[in-house]
């Protein structure tokens, strides 16, 4: 497997990020989500870029911890000592981040904000959707598991998700392609 000068690095300040917390359905740490999106990435795509790797690793800090955009910078400078890098790997995280959420649009039920949540992502880069497939496959396999009674909703919600990723999407890579077929679970 292709080593990523920087990953223990990003790991660490991911699981320090995510801490304590627990993943909802099943009670694993929280980091065992980010571990396992970019082991996807890496089993579907030999040619993942360290951007890919380093953002699948903090996908969910923004949105679930403390950690604020400014926080992200300053650490991931420090770590890589690169700023391109840094804005990089940044600017996959903030596509990646919940922006209907619950707490941001109170006055909207989940419905309302999941299309247009599903719309959002429909126009983020590609790269950025990779990792969003990634993060699907993994949540999918999870709720599938541990919640069958939200798989339902969720597995709907997803598969139209998807179909507004697919509609947006600017490539037609194979491995595009291979994470969207196995997203369709």
């Amino acid at each position: 497997m292709r080593e990523f000068r920087y990953y223990k690095e990003v790991l660490e300040f991911a699981t320090q990020a995510h801490g304590d917390q627990k993943r909802k359905y099943s009670g694993l740490p929280y980091i065992s989500h980010p571990v396992a999106v970019q082991q996807i990435l890496r089993d579907f795509y030999s040619g993942a870029s360290e951007e890919l790797i380093y953002a699948a690793l903090l996908h969910d800090v923004i949105e679930d911890t403390i950690v604020t955009e400014h926080m992200l910078v300053m650490a991931l400078n420090r770590i890589f000592f690169n700023r391109g890098l840094t804005r990089r790997v940044v600017k996959l995280v903030i596509e990646l981040t919940d922006v209907y959420t619950h707490e941001a649009y109170p006055d909207f039920n989940r419905r309302q904000r999941k299309l247009l949540e599903h719309d959002r992502i429909a126009r983020i880069s590609d790269d950025a959707k990779l990792i969003k497939f990634a993060d699907m496959i993994h949540n999918t396999e999870s709720i599938v598991k541990d919640d069958p009674s939200f798989a339902k909703l969720y597995l709907k919600e997803k598969n139209h998700m998807l179909d507004m990723i697919f509609d947006g999407r600017n490539s037609d890579t194979a491995v595009f392609f291979r994470l969207y077929e196995r997203a369709r679970y």
